[in-house]
Formats: C-alpha cells, sequence, structure tokens
C-alpha cells in the first residue's frame, strides 16, 4: 500500500512537468505574449505566452499518449507472464485494467489528433501541408499514407484516402487546404522524413487502438463463452509496449522536424537561435553519465526489493515465527517493520 501510495505524487509530478515542457513547445509553434522591436522581445505578458494556442491541443495530446504508452507497457508485463504460463489472477486483473485504460485513452488520443489537425490547417498550414504531401491549394484534399516522393515532388505508390485531409483540415469535403507550392522554397521543412514520422504515429496508433479494442470485446465474449484469451492477443499486447514508444519519440520528431526553418514559428529560425556554448557536448556527457548511474540504481533497488519479496514468501509459507524474526532482523538495515507490525497482529511472539 505504502509503494501505490508513492506513486501517487510521481503521476502528478509527472504530468505536471508534462505540462510545463509542452506549454515551451507550443508557444515556439504559437509565440504569443510579447512586442518585437528592432529584433529584441519586449512587453512579454508571461501568462499568454503560456496559453497560447497550440498549448491545449498539444499538452493534452502528449499526456493521454503517455497515458497510452503506460498503460501498454504494464499490460505487456502481464501479457509475458500469461505467456510464461503464470495464469494467477493478479495477472489477469492487472491486464484488464491496463488494456480498458488503453482503449479509453487510445480513442482520446485520436479525437486529440484530429483537434491538432484543424489547429495545424489554422496556424501551421505548411506544416500540416508537409506532412501529407500536398502540394496544390485546394478543396477536396485526399489524405496521403505512404508512398515515395519523387525528385520531381511525385508522390508514387501511396494509399490516398479521398477528401480525408480536408475533412482532417476543417471537418468538411469542401475546406480549402493550402498548398506547398505557395511555401517560399527556404521555408519548406524536410518532407520526406516529416511525411514518414506523421505516418508512423498514424499507424501505430490505429493498431494500438485494434488491439485494445480486441481485448475489450474478448473480455466481453468471455462472460458468455468462457474462452481464455489468445495467445496472438498476448503477443499482440506484448508487441504494442515497443510501438507505443516509438510512437512518442516520432511524435516529437515530427512536431520539430515540422516546424523547421523556425525555432520560433514566423519569428526566429534555428540558425538565428543556435547556441555559442563551447560546452554543449560536456553538459550532454554529464547528462548521459547521471541519467546512467540513475538507471543502474533503479535497477539495483528494484532487484533488491524483488529478492526480500520473494525471501519473505518463503518464510511465510515454513512459519509465521520465523517470518517474523527474519523481518525484525532485517528491520535493522531496512527500517521494514510493517510485517512484522502485522505478524503481531496476529498473535504472534
Amino acid at each position: 500500500m505504502v509503494h501505490f501510495l508513492a506513486l501517487i505524487p510521481v503521476a502528478i509530478g509527472s504530468s505536471a512537468s508534462a505540462f510545463f515542457i509542452t506549454t515551451v513547445n507550443a508557444f515556439m509553434n504559437a509565440p504569443r505574449g510579447f512586442d518585437m522591436v528592432e529584433g529584441q522581445m519586449t512587453n512579454i505578458q508571461p501568462l499568454l505566452a503560456m496559453f497560447n494556442p497550440a498549448m491545449p491541443t498539444k499538452v493534452s495530446h502528449v499526456l493521454v499518449t503517455a497515458y497510452v504508452t503506460s498503460a501498454f507497457l504494464l499490460a505487456a508485463i502481464a501479457a509475458i507472464a500469461m505467456l510464461r504460463g503464470r495464469n494467477h489472477t493478479y495477472y489477469k486483473k492487472a491486464l484488464r485494467l491496463t488494456m480498458t485504460s488503453a482503449l479509453v485513452f487510445a480513442l482520446a488520443s485520436a479525437l486529440i489528433g484530429d483537434l491538432s489537425g484543424k489547429y495545424l490547417h489554422e496556424y501551421q498550414p505548411e506544416k500540416l501541408a508537409a506532412a501529407e504531401w500536398h502540394f496544390e491549394t485546394t478543396d477536396k484534399a485526399s489524405l496521403i499514407l505512404g508512398g515515395i516522393l519523387t525528385e520531381e515532388n511525385e508522390v508514387k505508390f501511396a494509399i490516398k484516402i479521398p477528401f480525408a485531409l480536408s475533412i482532417l483540415a476543417g471537418s468538411t469535403p469542401d475546406t480549402v487546404v493550402k498548398g506547398l507550392k505557395e511555401v517560399p522554397p527556404d521555408e519548406l521543412p524536410p518532407l520526406r522524413p516529416t511525411h514518414y514520422f506523421f505516418d508512423s504515429i498514424v499507424f501505430i496508433g490505429i493498431y494500438l487502438t485494434l488491439v485494445a479494442l480486441w481485448y475489450v470485446i474478448w473480455q466481453r465474449r468471455k462472460r458468455k463463452t468462457g474462452k481464455p484469451i489468445s495467445r496472438m492477443l498476448l503477443w499482440a499486447i506484448v508487441i504494442g509496449a515497443p510501438l507505443a514508444v516509438m510512437a512518442i519519440e516520432s511524435g516529437w520528431i515530427f512536431a520539430e522536424i515540422g516546424r523547421q526553418p523556425w525555432i520560433l514559428w514566423k519569428v526566429m529560425t534555428v540558425a538565428e537561435g543556435a547556441t555559442t556554448s563551447n560546452h554543449v557536448d560536456t553538459m550532454l556527457w554529464l547528462f548521459a553519465l547521471l541519467y546512467a548511474v540513475l538507471t543502474l540504481t533503479a535497477i539495483r533497488v528494484l532487484i533488491r526489493m524483488f529478492k526480500e519479496i520473494l525471501q519473505k514468501r518463503k518464510l511465510l509459507r515454513s512459519g509465521l515465527k520465523e517470518a517474523r524474526r527474519y523481518e525484525l532482523r532485517t528491520a535493522r538495515n531496512y527500517g521494514a517493520l510493517d510485517i512484522s507490525v502485522r505478524l503481531s497482529h496476529r498473535g504472534v511472539d
């Protein structure tokens, strides 16, 4: 119970961290709350800068996709245990909780993704056009998935969904979508990586949603048929965990590449904002070392905790008195008296 309660501030803190970090990124995409006077920012209004037009969709999408990824990672742990033959109710309950949550958050992610498309159409049409290799300004624009872009900017071997880009941009097929031919050549982002990273988000998002839906449908049918979960579904859940992480990384890469050449949209280019510090590489190595130490420390602590749990279980099977004596010995090192107290309540001397 103590460990569970400790997760609450972790969840709150990590979500708050995501909120503040993403508001900064949103500001880079929709800079507000200042005046530019002779190349200098003046009349700065922090709250207006923070709560800019990009903030609602950016923050909500980051949080929801993080929850989807967390759900699939935890579900994959339970699925792997069940694939190894562990059919304890603990794993079944864990799978039901995480996969149901995954479906809810995946559907929410799709809805917010639609709103993000409408935001791009209004505020960053160049980025939307680059993501879809859309060159001609027109209505009834098609959504392009996959394909190859030639040197002559012709799209080949792609899956085209008629009217879908216009519907994504403005909810109707008659919405006019700006094409890349209206964008100055020096303001075009890298077209190929922008499109492919965007496609990877879409395909992985569809996969995760279908897998979560598959599980929920199986769970409902199980009540009538009693049929056990298939190994194929368990493997699909396991595969979904690394794919969810890849989707998050692809999303951030798409967000940054698609904004090029701007670091602040239409205000400052990346070249203008590049640091002149000579110690960037040093800071990179120091942070890498710090996180390596934290990772190794966390792994060591977790291994030690699990060993303690296994040892306690063995002793509890052999007798409560031995368990209490063992707990009293280890309490001197770890201060863990909770089991001793519980055993005392059971009348063990």
